[in-house]
């Protein structure tokens, strides 16, 4: 799902039916077991990711400093035999501007947003029940109860 997706979606879950403010704290636990379920699978995708993220780090400190050039090493990782000789503190350089980790490393970047949205989301929720016995509780008020 994307971010726009989610944006969209609390768009129309955050609105409030006024005449029906009763409904509306009833359903607030659906609300927070859609965001939580929400939560959980872009943790669970962003876990999946860093995980990702460091194997394939190994494996292109193997590849840059030259320890995968067997042909079946190299048709495993889908690469072509690396030549040049690189030091040690060089690899580094050589790993940060791979074009697959920084694939890895913006997917990370975009789920850590959406965990962070869907967290401000769910605070919201959390806070909507107040909210609504405000609401009521001005109501009283202002009807002179």
């Amino acid at each position: 799902m994307k971010l726009e997706d989610i944006y969209a979606m609390w768009e129309t879950d955050s609105k409030y039916d006024d005449l029906n403010l009763d409904k509306e704290s009833l359903n607030i636990s659906s609300l927070h077991a859609k965001y939580n379920r929400l939560l959980s699978e872009t943790r669970s995708q962003l876990r999946s990711a860093v995980i990702k993220k460091k194997s394939h780090y190994s494996t292109l400190r193997d590849y840059y400093l030259g320890n995968l050039n067997n042909p079946e090493d190299l048709e495993r990782i889908g690469r072509q035999p690396f030549l040049n000789k690189v030091l040690k503190n060089e690899v580094q350089g050589y790993i940060d501007a791979d074009g697959e980790l920084v694939r890895i490393d913006e997917r990370i970047a975009l789920l850590e947003e959406k965990v962070e949205v869907i967290v401000e989301i769910m605070k919201c929720i959390h806070k909507r029940g107040y909210d609504i016995k405000s609401a009521i509780e001005w109501r009283k008020f202002t009807n002179g109860f």
